[in-house]
């Protein structure tokens, strides 16, 4: 037993407890008077929860329940859980202390998600709580789009767009937004657009293609938006031969193609989804195989 306390600088050891230097025993912090269920061969080099940074095992030998839920809130993001049957439960378990079952297990609750509760096993619970948190914590955590964030960085590349709460089903500017999560914006100038996009989208606006806006009224030279050159390059270049194996030519005149995209706008739908044009085929597909 001497030789265990020299041993062993940062706990006392119950001496009742004691067996053997590799058997475990009670230690008490000597700072916190927080108790643990160690080896001496384990304690020489373990810290206290309540002291450091590399966890002590919380093992159920303590005055009472509550310095266990208090060790539980303390180090990890969890808590004893206060549901009427878990209390019972809990409190039942901390009795048998001393003899627990082998796989005895406790009800536990997330700190900030009460309702969300899990059944952990008590050899493993410093270590299985500290690496692991509820799965809305996790989820709010990987959801690192906030509206606020995704118009700052629209603001950052000159696009003036807001995303719409109420229409995006959010609360706050603030709200984690999940990953799949359909969003409604508003342009000062158009209203609100048809188009709904996710959070990733809408950072690859910002960050990758600066001079486009989700709004296709915004920007009539943007490469997001049909106007009559560009359908005509298309359409007529010989770079169709590479890619449908055929040429074609636009029969529309400018004019005929700029008012129906005009009128297409008016109605408030897009372009893109609506216009109708004339071609003429001037070399086949057969003819290029």
């Amino acid at each position: 037993m001497a030789y265990a306390q020299a041993k062993v600088k940062q706990h006392t050891i119950d001496a009742a407890s004691y067996h053997h230097f590799s058997e475990r025993c009670i230690h008490t912090c000597l700072s916190f008077g927080q108790r643990h269920f160690w080896t001496p061969q384990q304690a020489v080099k373990a810290i206290c929860t309540r002291c450091g940074t590399n966890g002590a095992f919380p093992l159920p030998v303590m005055p009472t329940l509550n310095d266990l839920g208090e060790l539980i809130t303390q180090s990890t993001t969890w808590q004893l859980s206060t549901t009427t049957a878990h209390e019972a439960n809990n409190a039942a378990l901390f009795a048998q202390r001393f003899a627990l079952p082998e796989h005895a297990k406790i009800h536990i609750a997330c700190q900030r998600h009460p309702d969300y509760t899990r059944h952990v096993d008590l050899k493993s619970l410093q270590g299985r709580l500290q690496r692991n948190p509820c799965m809305r914590c996790a989820a709010e955590h990987k959801s690192q789009y906030t509206a606020t964030l995704l118009e700052e960085a629209f603001i950052d590349v000159g696009v003036n767009l807001c995303i719409e709460l109420t229409e995006s089903a959010l609360s706050s500017r603030e709200q984690f937004i999940p990953s799949q999560h359909l969003l409604t914006l508003h342009c000062p100038e158009h209203g609100i657009l048809p188009e709904k996009h996710l959070p990733y989208s809408l950072i690859r606006y910002a960050r990758s293609y600066q001079s486009n806006t989700p709004c296709r009224q915004c920007s009539p030279d943007s490469g997001n938006t049909l106007n009559t050159p560009r359908l005509r390059y298309f359409v007529e270049s010989t770079e169709r031969i590479k890619t449908h194996g055929a040429q074609y030519r636009l029969l529309d005149s400018d004019t005929d193609i700029d008012s129906q995209i005009a009128a297409i706008k008016t109605a408030g739908e897009v372009p893109q989804e609506k216009l109708i044009m004339r071609l003429e085929l001037l070399i086949p597909k057969e003819f290029n195989l």
